[in-house]
């Protein structure tokens, strides 16, 4: 059944009255809607904003709102256009973008393309799988961001683009809202990507401080529509995707605490922002605080979302005494109002706490119903038009009154034309006798040629075509007359109406005219043909009369050219008559012809839009009196049409049934041009138009005349009281409660700010709503020029995420679930299946502990404390914590160097101090010059300033990283220093070695001679040890061989050795010490010079040597003086 969409009520249409919409606030409007989910919440809301809203022309016949712009996002081109053709729909050729790859199960089996294409660099291409190469992501976030990304480019320039078209269209400030949903795999896989994009943008058209808003649907709003429920694999992976988009929108909007930023290469171009995606978070739920979900919760989520942006687009009263809106009246105001609100929030547990909820319940008067039910009433009211049927006598009787039977066509065809030719007096026998017969001939075919003139003039003026479909004063043309007449007789009477008159002109019957200009062709072709039949006998008598004539004598002559003028009279009456009959037939047919234009191209038409009219308010007087509609749980209708049936009855029982039909096909025929194309749109707006004119005492009323009507009273003071019990207090105060499930265990306070927003005209609504105001005081009073309805908004502000008991079962779904693609990085540097922190935070004990999660934690935590012991996290004395980062240490120049030293074999103290004392001034320089990172930690409940800083710090893998690095820094510089340190210690102990076993050779206790040795006595016996022999690894070396060996003697041996060398040096003459310094004198340098040639320049020991010996002679040198 054919109907006009954009005037359905249960499509979001109706008759809308444009002189009761509202003016809209100043500024310029982006609305952007990713993924399915996203898309029916932009297709609604530009429904609503057609209904509700001022278009920039009220007289438009497409009403267009210039500083407003919308996009949609999407890989399933179906929904869009589905919800295409009317004016208040989604344009898909400019407002719409699909992201759409129909060979997209192709594209990931080419392995090899997708690896060497860099902006891909995140995608897990190797393990994902495409199941369903229809259309979309396929429910995988992934190939849902990897559309996006195939398309960025192209999506950048048109999100430019439409950002620059409203703002073209207006001359304040530009907001952007985001609407998706976070469980698919289209809208969940781009919404960051987009936000990012849309921020990028802001900055390069000059606009970065444009408010962003978003709009995210949590997946228990996709579960709340029974078939995906009911599907265990589509309700699985919306859980899985749900919380792994949560889980990246945390992280996201915790980057001022987190210290990371959101960086992706697009190809075209690189994003780095430090920014959340969104200034305005709003998570949409549809269960309530007690975990039931709500009953077709879906479309209240979409009408949430709606009914909300909506009124902050609609102009608002700003009181002028107020210079800074603080209430939230302006969505500027409700914005800075929020961040007020969230700042003041003391935390338990820490985690990110911008997000809002939103709760709604609005109370209104349908007024555009009540039009719609009068339309469907006045339709009722003339059903009888539809069966009306011409008859024979009705179809003859308008032939016969417009003069339009084949006698009255005919007679006005020869119009001005002479039945025969009437020969003058002069034309005589005599003349014939002279002239022949070429006069008589002449003047015959004058005769013709001058009835010829008339029957083409006459025929002309017959088949003038109509300029236009004003009905005419006066026609001439046969067209012309039927249509007047046609129209004044028959389309404006309630007798008969358009279906009886389309049917007279053409209808299936045979009692048409149509029908009735067929039987004059008929006819005329046979009167025609007997003419025809006469041609040859008028031939011959014209011939034969001639001849005779020709032949006459003076007797005769007078006679025969009496038969003679006889049949040349009928001879060219004849032809006269042919071409009558023949022009008549041109005449009929051409007229035919017009006729079924006029039925086809007109009154087809006229009769077609009429019956779609009517069986589109009979479709919508089942839907408003049988209440088979949906419609938006939040809104309730003050007064049903059901309510004021009655009184809606009698205004259309009132009507003059025949002026207001006259009327309305006055309005059509005098507006033809505009739904002669079957314009829907125009179609739409000439019904509407009429229809409130026709009404206007019904719909003219304001919301307040129902008001009155409704609780019967006139008073003001009594009026405003009911408003604010019955309306405010009992319904919208207990609906607009914001569904949000809770977590029993969340104790936090939560900002709450709510607004009451009235129509700005009614004295009594607002003094209803002040009633109310001052008695729930969170309530702040807003005058809209939306004058049909009262909306209660309540926000829940300062939420964190972890508040939502649904977390723990997406929690537990996303842990069991480890199909690739769920995430927007997996591949390459970053993986944010392992990057990522849950979105509960530590502290928050809750629930089964996650073995994963635990001993992540627990890794982080070690080293946190391992920090804090090295002073690397201290607290400053206004009790903030904070990350101290130093400058690089070098420290494999530091190793190279120790490893050097240390394979040297040279020892040299002073070296290794120097080093230390580098290092010393390297740290000094170091705590000097460190920076710091703060550990979130304010505006924490008292006592819970050290739990809510580890929370953060356990969620931030950025600083992790920074204080794992600073650990491994400190650590290495300390594993240095005490290198170094014993290194130093060890030179130390080896120089007081070294010293000890020269002065055994200087004293003579160690024997100096082709071999060293130590001779001591044992219990009476003596014993020697050789420290060095030429049978040792390196015996040709001296003393620096016995120095190895005493090195590794006995410790009591070399104890031995060392007192009985003191005890000599502490006699002041002591004859062994005398005779070893003389040999050493004789024999030191001789063998020193032996030692270097076995061990010369190219042997790896001989500088090595050569230093200990340069060391032995200085302390030989240093022996000798000191005796």
């Amino acid at each position: 059944m054919a109907t006009y969409g954009s005037l359905l009520i249960d499509t979001g249409g109706g008759v809308i009255d444009h002189g009761k919409q509202s003016e809209r606030q100043s500024g310029a409007t982006v609305i952007i809607g990713l993924g399915g989910t996203g898309a029916d919440a932009v297709i609604k809301l530009k429904k609503e904003v057609y209904k509700q809203l001022k278009p920039d022309d009220v007289n438009a016949v497409i009403p267009k709102y210039s500083d407003i712009q919308y996009l949609i996002v999407d890989s399933d081109e179906n929904k869009v256009k589905a919800f295409s053709g009317k004016i208040s729909d989604i344009d898909e050729n400019t407002e719409f973008f699909s992201i759409a790859n129909k060979s997209i199960k192709a594209t990931f089996e080419a392995k090899e393309v997708l690896k060497n294409r860099r902006e891909l660099d995140w995608l897990d291409y190797e393990h994902i799988s495409i199941r369903d190469a229809n259309y979309g992501a396929g429910g995988i976030r992934q190939v849902g961001r990897f559309l996006l990304v195939d398309q960025a480019e192209k999506l950048y320039a048109k999100i430019k683009a439409i950002m620059q078209s409203a703002l073209l269209g207006s001359s304040g400030k530009l907001t952007i809202h985001i609407c998706s949903g976070l469980s698919g795999g289209t809208g969940s896989g781009i919404f960051l990507d987009v936000c990012y994009l849309v921020r990028q943008a802001l900055k390069e058209i000059g606009k970065p401080e444009t408010s962003v808003c978003g709009y995210f649907f949590l997946p228990d709003v996709n579960l709340s529509v029974p078939a995906i429920n009911a599907d265990h694999l589509i309700s699985n992976y919306v859980k899985v995707n749900g919380f792994a988009a949560l889980q990246e929108l945390d992280y996201c909007m915790n980057f001022s605490r987190n210290k990371d930023s959101f960086k992706m290469n697009y190809g075209f171009k690189k994003i780095e922002d430090t920014q959340q995606p969104v200034d305005l978070c709003y998570l949409i739920s549809t269960t309530d605080e007690k975990g039931k979900t709500l009953q077709d919760g879906y479309n209240y989520a979409m009408g949430v979302v709606t009914d909300f942006i909506i009124s902050f687009l609609a102009k608002v009263q700003v009181p002028v005494e107020i210079e800074t809106d603080l209430s939230g009246i302006t969505l500027e105001g409700h914005i800075s109002n929020l961040n007020r609100i969230r700042s003041g929030i003391k935390l338990q547990h820490g985690a990110n706490v911008d997000y809002n909820i939103l709760g709604a319940s609005v109370a209104e008067m349908p007024l555009s119903e009540i039009a719609t039910y009068l339309g469907f009433q006045l339709f009722k009211s003339y059903s009888d038009l539809y069966e009306k049927v011409p008859d024979e006598k009705e179809r003859d009787h308008f032939l016969q009154t417009n003069q339009l039977k084949y006698e009255n066509i005919k007679a006005a065809l020869t119009k001005g034309c002479f039945r025969q030719p009437d020969f003058p007096e002069e034309m005589d026998a005599k003349s014939f006798k002279k002239y022949g017969n070429a006069q008589f001939v002449e003047f015959a075919d004058r005769y013709l040629a001058e009835n010829k003139g008339e029957l083409v003039k006459n025929s002309k003026t017959f088949l003038e075509n109509r300029k236009d479909y004003t009905v005419p004063e006066n026609s001439t043309s046969l067209i012309g007359r039927t249509y007047k007449g046609l129209c004044e007789q028959y389309l404006t009477q309630v007798t008969y109406g358009p279906f009886f008159t389309q049917r007279l002109l053409y209808g299936t019957q045979n009692q048409n005219l149509v029908h009735a200009v067929d039987g004059y062709i008929a006819k005329n072709q046979e009167i025609l043909a007997a003419e025809l039949r006469q041609t040859d006998a008028l031939n011959r008598e014209y011939d034969e009369a001639l001849e005779r004539m020709q032949n006459s004598n003076i007797v005769n002559q007078r006679g025969r050219l009496s038969e003679y003028r006889n049949a040349l009279n009928h001879l060219y009456t004849h032809h006269y008559n042919v071409e009558t009959l023949q022009t008549m037939n041109t005449v009929l047919q051409g007229y035919k012809q017009q006729l079924i234009q006029l039925n086809n191209n007109f009154f087809s038409i006229l009769s077609s839009i009429f019956d779609t009219l009517q069986k589109t308010f009979q479709k919508n007087g089942v839907i408003l009196t049988e209440g088979i509609r949906t419609v938006n749980p939040y809104n309730w209708k003050i007064l049903s049409v059901l309510d004021i049936q009655k009184s809606l009855d009698a205004e259309v029982k009132n009507l003059d049934l025949q002026q207001t039909l006259y009327d309305f096909m006055s309005t059509m025929l005098e507006n033809c041009g505009k739904w002669i194309n079957e314009d829907e749109n125009e179609v739409t707006k000439l019904i509407s138009d009429f229809i409130l004119k026709a009404f206007r005492n019904a719909t003219q009323k304001t919301i307040t005349d129902y008001l009155k009507e409704k609780f019967e009273v006139d008073n003001i003071t009594l009026l405003a009281q009911r408003i604010e019990e019955e309306i405010m207090h009992n319904k919208l105060g207990m609906d607009s409660t914001p569904l949000f499930w809770k977590n029993s265990m969340y104790h936090n306070a939560v900002g709450m700010n709510s607004t009451l927003t009235v129509p700005y005209d009614s004295a009594e609504i607002k003094m209803a709503a002040e009633f109310y105001a001052k008695k729930q005081t969170e309530f702040s009073v807003r005058e809209s020029c939306i004058t049909d309805k009262i909306s209660m908004m309540r926000f829940y502000s300062g939420l964190p995420m972890y508040a939502y008991q649904g977390i723990l079962e997406l929690q537990e779904k996303y842990e069991k679930d480890n199909e690739p693609g769920r995430h927007l990085f997996e591949r390459g540097a970053l993986n944010w299946n392992e990057w990522l922190p849950s979105p509960i935070p530590a502290s928050f004990k809750i629930g089964l502990p996650i073995e994963r999660i635990e001993r992540k934690n627990q890794a982080l935590l070690f080293e946190f404390e391992k920090a804090e012991r090295l002073k690397i996290v201290t607290q400053d004395t206004l009790g903030n914590w904070e990350i101290h980062i130093t400058e690089d240490f070098e420290e494999q120049i530091y190793r190279t160097a120790i490893e050097h030293y240390k394979t040297s074999g040279k020892t040299d103290i002073k070296q290794i101090t120097a080093w230390m004392d580098q290092l010393k001034e390297k740290i000094q320089k170091q705590k000097e010059n460190r920076k710091s990172i703060r550990i979130e930690s304010l505006k924490s409940n008292e006592g819970s300033e050290r739990q809510v800083m580890l929370d953060f710090y356990l969620e931030s893998p950025v600083l992790n990283q920074i204080l794992q690095k600073e650990c491994k820094k400190q650590e290495a510089i300390a594993a240095i220093l005490e290198e170094l340190e014993s290194c130093k210690e060890q030179e130390i102990v080896q120089a007081k070695e070294q010293k000890d076993f020269f002065n055994a050779i200087f004293t003579g206790v160690l024997y100096y001679g082709n071999t060293i040795s130590y001779t001591y006595d044992e219990f009476g016996v003596q014993k020697t040890i050789e420290l060095q022999n030429n049978a040792m690894p390196l015996g040709d070396t001296g003393a620096y061989q016995a120095f190895f060996t005493f090195r590794d003697l006995d410790a009591a041996i070399k104890k031995k050795i060392v007192d009985a060398s003191r005890a000599r040096m502490d006699q002041e003459d002591c004859q062994e010490v005398k005779d070893a310094l003389e040999k050493l004198g004789a024999n030191m340098e001789k063998r020193i010079l032996q030692y270097m040639n076995f061990h010369d320049e190219t042997d790896p020991i001989h500088m090595e040597l050569e230093g200990f010996y340069q060391k032995f002679m200085k302390n030989l040198e240093i022996f000798q003086l000191t005796r």
